[in-house]
């Protein structure tokens, strides 16, 4: 019954749903054509370039901020839009489908734990849908430029990212590593990790409060991250500019999948607690 109502999911909230993917790919084929101008502005050409430094540009972020009157607040706009977008997309699915069509299958089923379960399974697979669509465009710019499907990230690209914005007078002197060369955990695995756990939260939250404020609870957990370098605010685990391979004090890996596991987890079973004592079939949902 729950691979029945995962497909079911899949079919009516994933692939009806094509049109906002197509966003996904206009946004990624725009971040290439950014990272190509940015690329050849700073080196001439990209014959040093890879699909790993795409990546890298992409979820670049920003260094960690420390007020200056010198120094404004660079907002990471591309970071912010990048992992904004698949927490609205996910948003109100679970809540219309419950309105609508998902009571008579609610009631089918008979058991609330599966129907949760699908739709917490069916946000994972809409999240890690959307971050392959970004690296399969990314990759296919790259065939078409001829720029190398490698995930090594190049000494110019990690010149012209981590530096963009960095002061050592303010983020201090010597926090910038020595570059290994390779982030593929930090690059492939990460964000989606991390973006699924804070899409389940959102999606936790749509029970207890509303889809609305859930999202804005999840936008405001994404731009806390940006001002402030804590790991407790999950988005900073999703900015290469801020892991540990690239500042000393930055973010450690085994730390961002942990701690996006147990918040994963913590919603689940919360989710499904809040769900199990929901009037669901006599009373509509809040949506304000």
């Amino acid at each position: 019954m729950f691979c029945r109502l995962l497909r079911y999911d899949i079919r009516k909230g994933l692939i009806s749903d094509y049109k906002k993917l197509l966003i996904v790919v206009a946004i990624s084929v725009a971040f290439c054509i950014q990272f190509r101008w940015e690329y050849t502005s700073h080196f001439s050409s990209l014959s040093e370039a890879s699909f790993g430094d795409i990546i890298f540009f992409a979820f670049s972020g920003m260094s960690e901020y420390t007020f200056s009157p010198d120094q404004p607040f660079l907002f990471p706009a591309l970071w912010v839009l990048l992992l904004v977008l698949p927490m609205f997309f996910v948003l109100y699915y679970p809540f219309y489908d419950l309105l609508g069509f998902g009571k008579n299958v609610l009631i089918q089923v008979g058991r609330r734990r599966t129907w949760w379960l699908s739709k917490c399974a069916w946000t994972a697979v809409y999240i890690m849908t959307y971050f392959l669509i970004i690296y399969a465009v990314t990759a296919v710019f790259c065939i078409v430029m001829r720029i190398p499907l490698s995930t090594q990230i190049s000494g110019e690209t990690h010149e012209m990212v981590a530096m963009k914005g960095y002061n050592p007078m303010l983020n201090g002197e010597g926090h910038l590593v020595e570059f290994m060369g390779r982030m593929d955990l930090q690059l492939f695995v990460l964000p989606v990790i991390s973006m699924v756990a804070l899409a389940l939260f959102q999606m936790m939250l749509s029970l207890i409060v509303s889809p609305i404020y859930s999202f804005i609870i999840s936008v405001g957990i994404l731009i806390s991250s940006a001002y402030y370098m804590n790991p407790f605010l999950i988005g900073n685990h999703c900015m290469t500019q801020r892991s540990n391979l690239v500042v000393s004090n930055g973010m450690d890996i085994k730390n961002g999948v942990l701690l996006s596991l147990c918040m994963a987890v913590f919603s689940i079973v919360l989710g499904m607690i809040a769900f199990n004592r929901t009037d669901v079939l006599s009373q509509p949902l809040r949506d304000e």
